[in-house]
């Protein structure tokens, strides 16, 4: 009788405070990434039960918008892009649109591109583009046509306004 109460002690509750402790813990935990579609900013969150840990980081786009705008000092506008955690396994938001936007280079070298050839009216439309989660995936891959070939700009250009022009007829 005895070997069972010291299994049941050092062996079976020690074990059941491992599983109930484990699965309370992975309820209280929470990681998440949000994009500022203002700036293009990349906010991580993450939380442990109520202790929230938030980062604010830079990337490719943020830094063009800071060096073209300098510290404007707007309120970021966050929109959410994934998490998970706890019980929720795969959270995803409209800021995922964003993602290639935001951290790839050409994106940018076609801004710096636009900003030499067209102003910055030009650059301030498609910064809203490539910020918005509609038009950001196709604007994003149409950079790459500008820096491409950037000798042709005016020709490459003009088709790709007469592409958004035609995308947004066809919505309304």
């Amino acid at each position: 009788m005895r070997h069972w109460k010291k299994i049941l002690i050092f062996v079976v509750f020690p074990a059941t405070l491992l599983v109930t402790f484990s699965a309370w813990a992975g309820h209280g935990f929470f990681r998440g990434t949000e994009i500022c579609t203002t700036c293009g900013r990349m906010q991580s969150t993450s939380r442990m039960f109520w202790i929230p840990r938030t980062t604010i980081k830079e990337t490719e786009l943020s830094g063009f918008y800071d060096a073209y705008r300098g510290d404007d000092g707007h309120d970021h506008s966050w929109l959410f892009a994934s998490g998970g955690g706890g019980s929720i396994m795969c959270a995803i938001g409209e800021g995922r649109h964003l993602y290639s936007a935001i951290r790839r280079p050409e994106p940018v070298a076609g801004l710096e591109l636009i900003r030499k050839h067209r102003g910055d009216r030009a650059v301030d439309l498609w910064l809203s583009r490539l910020l918005d989660p509609e038009l950001s995936h196709d604007s994003s891959f149409l950079m790459m046509e500008l820096t491409d070939d950037p000798d042709d700009f005016d020709n490459i250009y003009q088709e790709l306004e007469e592409y958004f022009e035609q995308r947004l007829s066809n919505h309304r």
